[in-house]
């Protein structure tokens, strides 16, 4: 408010200087050419307004596992229902960079396991979607013989390949990632029209078994066998 008395003082000096007889028309003036620059700042104003909503959780873990190695998983939520995950290792003498998984479902859980059982453990991790699907997603780093690690190729998360796993038939989400004595399980319901009420169909579970081969340089996660 005072910038603007300060405007309107400055001009109507002017405006005197120009009519030194007539105050009327000094003021008239003074408010013109006032308002003229008022509108004229607003106009170039509102092509630079700009409005940046930004939504930011991090969350950091280290897990330590065997020969003294260890990785740090950093997760940056860009969202209610995505996130950022980054995993780097220490301990590795051949690797000392980060591994990202963009845009994946928020960081459930995470565990360590030796699937392949070869003395080199790796890591896993649970992501899951938020919502009534409730869908869970595996990722993975696995350490190549202790000297470097890669993340684990699987072929679930990718849609060209996730289309042609026939177990996926009728994956409704609302599933179980369970490790138990080295063995990695995926539990959810199938052959329900809708999970979360009642249906004339009967609903069974249905167990995926997954293990850990190698694949172009680094490894992958294979379905063994499906009850």
């Amino acid at each position: 408010y005072t910038y603007l008395k300060l405007q309107l003082s400055f001009v109507f000096l002017i405006m005197r200087l120009i009519h030194p007889n007539n105050r009327i028309i000094s003021l008239t003036a003074a408010i013109v050419v006032l308002s003229l620059l008022f509108a004229c700042q607003k106009k170039a104003n509102k092509g630079n307004t700009k409005e940046t909503i930004e939504y930011k959780e991090i969350k950091e873990t280290k897990v330590t596992f065997n020969f003294n190695q260890s990785f740090v998983i950093k997760e940056i939520k860009l969202g209610v229902s995505i996130s950022d995950i980054y995993v780097s290792g220490t301990g590795f003498p051949n690797s000392n960079y980060t591994i990202t998984f963009a845009q994946t479902t928020p960081l459930e859980s995470f565990f360590v396991s030796d699937l392949d059982d070869n003395g080199f453990e790796e890591l896993y991790l649970i992501t899951r979607s938020v919502g009534s699907g409730s869908k869970a997603s595996i990722y993975g780093v696995a350490s190549m013989d202790g000297k470097s690690y890669k993340p684990i190729f699987n072929p679930e998360n990718e849609t060209k390949f996730r289309e042609k796993l026939a177990y996926f038939n009728e994956y409704q989400g609302h599933d179980s990632i369970v490790i138990s004595n080295n063995k990695l399980t995926r539990h959810f319901p199938v052959n329900g029209d809708n999970i979360n009420t009642s249906s004339t169909k009967q609903v069974t579970n249905r167990i995926v078994f997954y293990r850990l081969v190698l694949y172009k340089n680094t490894y992958s996660l294979n379905a063994s066998m499906v009850l």
